[in-house]
């Protein structure tokens, strides 16, 4: 009672407790700790960044001493990404494109320009600026490094697989023709060189579906994880453009390996 008493709210005469007139007229306005309280029920959820100043003061008490809310910790959704194969270039001089940042958006593909020998085709794409996908901090020879901060989807994980473990034939690549719909085609691997760089997989598209839509390798494939068996096994990186059914890829162990560095 002794609260009532120091607020001028109630008033105790020998023995009985009375409510004063500037606690008639208190009753119904909420205090400091119950307006933030009632802020916050409004809210439902609201991170520390979104409090004002004056909620920032009262949010200790109605955590730590009335136990009145919780304080749960988000985590944004960082990974290492790799991308690409190669570095990118810039379009009129062919040379390596110098940049500090950059900002992985949505896209959807919206068309195929088809390969021909001699003239590699391209993907059609529409990208969405203010749908945000991760950073890229560095450019090179190995493809596009930087960070992925949405939630991975749960799909299917793949074994990395050595170079020693890759084997000549059937494979598969992952990409996108139409929309953003990731479908499996169907390589063969004819050559494995360990002693490149960047030209590790010789393959060819023998998959009809992506020869008749594509002609094969079109540029905006790179990336495309190669797929053998149950491992990945590399990126697709190059066309080769005078037979334009046969790429190359690099090893996924070698872009993982530029990651780590």
């Amino acid at each position: 009672m002794g609260w009532l008493v120091r607020k001028s709210w109630a008033k105790m005469d020998k023995g009985v407790l009375s409510i004063t007139e500037v606690g008639e007229s208190s009753k119904d306005k909420l205090g400091d700790d119950e307006s933030l309280l009632k802020s916050l029920i409004e809210k439902a959820q609201i991170s520390k960044e979104q409090l004002d100043e004056d909620m920032s003061k009262g949010l200790s008490a109605l955590k730590e001493r009335k136990n009145l809310i919780a304080e749960e910790k988000t985590t944004l959704h960082r990974f290492e990404l790799t991308d690409l194969g190669h570095e990118i270039l810039e379009k009129s001089t062919k040379s390596k494109f110098e940049a500090d940042t950059g900002t992985i958006f949505y896209s959807t593909v919206t068309g195929i320009t088809k390969s021909t020998d001699g003239n590699p085709g391209e993907k059609n794409a529409r990208s969405n600026s203010a749908d945000v996908f991760g950073e890229v901090f560095e450019n090179t020879t190995s493809g596009i490094f930087g960070n992925y901060t949405r939630t991975l989807p749960n799909d299917k994980m793949y074994k990395v697989a050595k170079p020693s473990e890759i084997n000549l034939g059937e494979a598969k690549i992952l990409t996108v023709i139409d929309g953003d719909k990731v479908e499996a085609f169907d390589i063969n691997i004819l050559k494995i060189n360990q002693s490149s760089n960047t030209k590790n997989i010789l393959f060819e598209v023998t998959d009809n579906n992506l020869l008749n839509k594509t002609g094969g390798i079109i540029q905006g494939m790179s990336g495309s994880p190669i797929i053998q068996g149950n491992n990945i096994v590399g990126a697709v990186n190059f066309v080769v453009v005078d037979k334009t059914n046969k790429g190359y890829g690099i090893f996924i162990t070698t872009m993982l390996e530029e990651a780590e560095n």
